[in-house]
Formats: structure tokens, C-alpha cells, sequence
């Protein structure tokens, strides 16, 4: 599994806004060379066809939450910021951003010369329209766009976004949770319009779409990086993957994402050549959370959540169920991440300790519970581990699995016992911890399951405003108060999205940072 390192402290990262460093947008034809020393040239032309598990449950960009949904969007609508592959964020619609902490601004510059899908022009005004969207009403404007206050036009291409408190951590937010649509598309059709028809500055254009059966995409004419060289993308809906597998090694696909590392160790040895990609930004980490703010329930002891936490052997269910492609983290955030902290302990695996936690809290006898998760984006290979590791210091737990869009009423509470979740971590470890752990939040996960102690909710508040440098430590500080002091929850596996690709497919980094499907606007078939 592919691993970088990410040493830049965040104050680097902002002085390269300052001086608009972005990312390269030029891009290069990567022939090919046969054994015979014969060169394949692009053939321009054809659908690329992918398989998925699950059908996106919203087009509307600023309703769009889930990791994997934003893949999808990734097609049509862009951010304003991208990651590069150590996980930092860079200007991508944008020529640069610039901090002003004491006015408490941030500069906007949005590069010139791009178009939506509808022909209109990517600008100040558009951008500034879309950011106070996602502060007005956006899933998301409780949590990361809080700090915005309001956004302004102020020429042709610059944006001032206005902060009511100091947020740091912004320029994650417009790399992973800010999608920009066509104003003149919502000024003409309205919002109910784009909520099925995305218009965004995205390589392709959504023209069919069949409930979990398939979607399909055309090129995008005014692509600012360049037409497609492809006709256009189809995505086609599986319920069973090793029936989507089969329609790889058929050739009826073209490509597919799975975090199904038992069929990814077989593709890996198929001869039909495949390509893999492991993301090397993180797509998720499988995070095993408790109910605390229920009295009744015995996870509102700190011993039982101690407890359960040493229990469950993270590196045994990494070992068994990902095959090397996915890693072990006992915080939000790998190694290579400048939020992690060496510091944090996480709780090892100790059955005798957990057996003496379990008496110590009074349930030498043990109990009953419930865990809950995301059938659509977690196999029950992961709870069912978990369940019976904790069965062995006398917890039994009933598995409570919850389908598709459903999932989303137990993110802020669940009622019960534990919930298993893919805990998004493409946007950084900081923001995720700010944008869950602060007092005073209407929708995030656990707002109704989880305690919001004061000495976390002002180590975060602090940090969000410190100065640049200060930023990365305060939130390993933070790391240890949620994972050790606390143990809100347990970091059980990070998920890296895996790519497969067919060898007549080329010219593509699908999933080769994340999991994205836009670069194949630049793909061409071998012929």
C-alpha cells in the first residue's frame, strides 16, 4: 500500500495560498509501449463504464455529505480547492486564497476562463453566491461553514469570504465540501432542477438516470482542462460485487471501487492485468463510536468504554479483512498526518485488562447492546469481528444493519450502544474533530449520543483560532482528549479507496489520490 509523507505544518500550506501555488493543471498524453516497441495512441471516443455499489441520494450540491457521493459529483461539479496527494489542499478553480486574520478574511481569487456545462461563466459572483448558499442552508452549515458570516463579490474574480470567528481549517473546507454550481442554471430552472440535474464546471454531464440501475454521463464541451477524449461515462449499479467482478474480467466494465480487499487480493492476481490504485489520501476510517450521553446506558461509563475499546483488536481485523490495503491508526489521521499525535495510547488490545475494566465498572456479568452500521458501505465482515471480540468479556451485542440513505438518522444519535462509521477523513483529521465535538451543533455525528464536554469544546475553539503555526498541535492535544481521556470511540481500520482498472483503459488516476471519477475526462482506450 502506497503511504506519502506529509511534513508541511499548516502555515506553509497558507503562505503557498498567499503566493497562489495550485495545483499543475496541464496535462499529458501517457503513451504506452508494447513488447514489440509498437507505441498506442489515443483513440479518442467511446463510454467508459464503471461499477458502484450504491446510487448517489442527492445531486443537490450543497446537500451532497458522504464521501463516496462526492466521487459521484466528482463528474459533473468541482471544489474550489483539491487535495494533492500528501492530503494538503490546493487552488483548483481558485488561482489562490490568502488569509487576513486580522480582519478576519479570507481572499478569494477564481481563476478566469472557465465555464459551467451550461455555457455560463465560472466568476466572483457565482462563487461568492454558492458560498452563501452553504452558510444559508447547506448540510454542512452547523459545522464547517459556521465560522463564515457572508461572502461578496468584490470585482470580476475576487471573493472576500467575511468570518464571524477565525477559522483556520477553511481552506479543508473548500476542498472537500464545497461544490460549485451554475447560478444562471438555479436562477433559471430553480433549485428542485438541479437537485436531479447537476450543472457544475465537472468534465461530464448527468443525461440518464436510473434508480440503482445506472447513470449516464456525456462530455462536458466547454471542459476547462479539455473535451474528453472519451464520449462520456456510464455507472452502472451493482447489488453483488463478485457479480460486478465478473463483469470486469467479461470486459462489460471498464473500472470499479470496492473496499472489498478479499475480491481486491483476487483481482490483484488475475491474469487479466488489472490495474490498482490504493488512495493515497484516505477516504475513511471504520470508527467505533458509544453512547455516553444516556445514564442508562453502560457505555456512560468511562470503565466500559475503556473497556470495549482494549477488547477489540484493530491490527487482527486489519490483518484478516484488508489484505494490505487498508492500515491501522489508533486516532483520526495515519502516521504521515501533521494532526497525529505519537502520544495517544488508544487502547491496545489487553483482553485481561478489559475483563478487569469490565468488573471494576460493575458488570462483571456483562450485558446486552446493540451496534448499528451502514450496510451499503461497511461489509458485516467488520461488526460481526466486533461483536465477537466483545462477547469475550461477557458484551452481547445484536447487530442492527442499516440500508442506504437510512443510515443517516442514526449519524446524530443512535439511540443505543455503538455505532459503526465510515468516518469520512478526506478532509483532514482538524476538520473533522471541529466539526464534531464543538458545543452548540445542530446536525453531526453523535450530537445526540455523544457528551460535549467544556475543556474539549474550548481546546477546539482555541484552536481554530491560534495562529497558523499553533494549529497542528493544539489538535494533537485534541487527539488524545477524544481517543484517551474520553474514548468517545475507537478507531477500528482507515479505509483507502481502491481503484480497478481494465489495461485497455488508459491514461487515468482513478482513485490514485482519492476517490474520484473526473480524471477520466483525460482517459483513452487502448485499441
Amino acid at each position: 500500500m502506497k503511504k506519502t509523507l506529509v511534513l508541511l505544518c499548516l502555515v506553509v500550506m497558507l503562505f503557498a495560498f498567499v503566493t497562489g501555488c495550485g495545483s499543475d493543471t496541464s496535462e499529458s498524453i501517457d503513451t504506452s509501449e508494447d513488447e514489440n516497441g509498437v507505441v498506442d495512441e489515443p483513440v479518442e471516443g467511446g463510454i467508459i463504464v464503471v461499477g458502484e455499489k450504491v446510487h448517489p441520494t442527492t445531486h443537490l450540491w450543497h446537500q451532497v455529505r458522504a464521501v463516496w457521493e462526492i466521487a459521484y459529483s466528482s463528474l459533473t461539479q468541482e471544489t474550489l480547492m483539491r487535495y494533492n496527494d500528501s492530503g494538503v489542499p490546493e487552488p483548483f478553480l481558485l488561482e489562490s486564497l490568502e488569509p487576513n486574520r486580522e480582519e478576519n478574511t479570507w481572499t478569494l481569487k477564481v481563476r478566469e476562463g472557465i465555464k459551467f456545462s451550461d455555457g455560463s461563466d465560472l466568476n466572483a459572483e457565482v462563487v461568492a453566491w454558492n458560498i452563501n448558499i452553504y452558510r444559508e442552508k447547506g448540510i454542512f452549515a452547523e459545522s464547517f461553514f459556521a465560522p463564515v458570516d457572508y461572502a461578496e463579490a468584490v470585482d470580476d474574480y475576487t471573493v472576500i469570504v467575511n468570518m464571524s470567528s477565525w477559522d483556520s481549517l477553511f481552506p479543508y473546507t473548500l476542498a472537500r465540501s464545497c461544490l460549485i454550481a451554475s447560478k444562471e442554471a438555479f436562477d433559471t430552472y430553480g433549485e428542485e432542477y438541479l437537485g436531479s440535474n447537476p450543472i457544475g464546471t465537472g468534465p461530464f454531464v448527468l443525461d440518464v438516470e436510473e434508480h440503482d440501475v445506472r447513470l449516464v454521463y456525456s462530455s462536458n464541451p466547454y471542459y476547462w482542462r479539455g473535451v474528453p477524449k472519451v464520449d462520456g461515462v456510464e455507472v452502472v449499479i451493482y447489488e453483488n460485487e463478485l457479480v460486478m467482478q465478473a463483469a470486469m474480467e467479461a470486459g462489460e466494465l471498464h473500472a470499479m471501487n470496492t473496499t472489498n480487499y478479499d475480491l481486491v487480493n483476487n483481482m490483484a492476481n488475475s491474469q487479466t492485468g488489472f490495474t490498482i490504485y490504493s488512495s493515497a489520501v484516505p477516504s475513511s476510517a471504520y470508527t467505533l463510536c458509544f453512547n455516553m450521553s444516556d445514564p442508562n446506558d453502560p457505555f456512560s461509563n468511562i470503565l466500559v468504554r475503556q473497556a470495549a475499546s482494549y477488547a477489540v483488536d484493530r491490527d487482527a481485523i486489519v490483518d484478516a479483512l484488508m489484505y494490505g490495503y487498508g492500515s491501522v491508526s489508533n486516532q483520526w489521521g495515519t502516521e504521515d498526518s501533521e494532526f497525529y499525535n505519537p502520544q495517544v495510547e488508544g487502547q491496545p488490545y489487553n483482553l485481561e485488562k478489559a475483563l478487569e475494566l469490565m468488573a471494576e465498572a460493575g458488570y462483571a456479568d456483562g450485558f446486552s447492546t446493540t451496534l448499528t452500521y451502514p450496510s451499503h458501505a461497511i461489509s458485516a465482515d467488520y461488526p460481526q469481528a466486533i461483536a465477537e471480540m466483545l462477547a469475550a468479556i461477557g458484551i452481547n451485542v445484536t447487530l442492527r444493519p442499516a440500508e442506504g440513505a437510512g443510515f443517516v438518522n442514526f449519524i446524530g444519535g443512535w439511540e443505543e450502544g455503538m455505532l459503526l462509521h465510515p468516518m469520512g477523513m478526506e478532509n483532514g483529521a482538524a476538520s473533522q474533530l471541529a466539526s464534531t465535538f464543538v458545543q452548540g451543533l445542530g446536525f453531526a455525528l453523535g450530537v445526540e449520543s455523544f457528551i460535549h464536554p467544556d475543556d474539549l469544546d474550548q481546546m477546539i475553539r482555541e484552536a481554530t483560532v491560534a495562529p497558523e503555526d499553533e494549529v497542528a498541535g493544539i489538535f494533537r492535544e485534541v487527539q488524545k482528549v477524544v481517543f484517551d481521556d474520553y474514548v468517545f470511540m475507537k478507531t477500528i481500520a482507515v479505509v483507502h479507496s481502491t481503484g480497478i482498472t481494465r489495461p485497455e483503459v488508459q491514461e487515468h488516476d482513478y482513485c490514485k489520490v482519492q476517490d474520484r471519477m473526473h480524471s477520466f475526462y483525460k482517459a483513452w482506450f487502448k485499441e
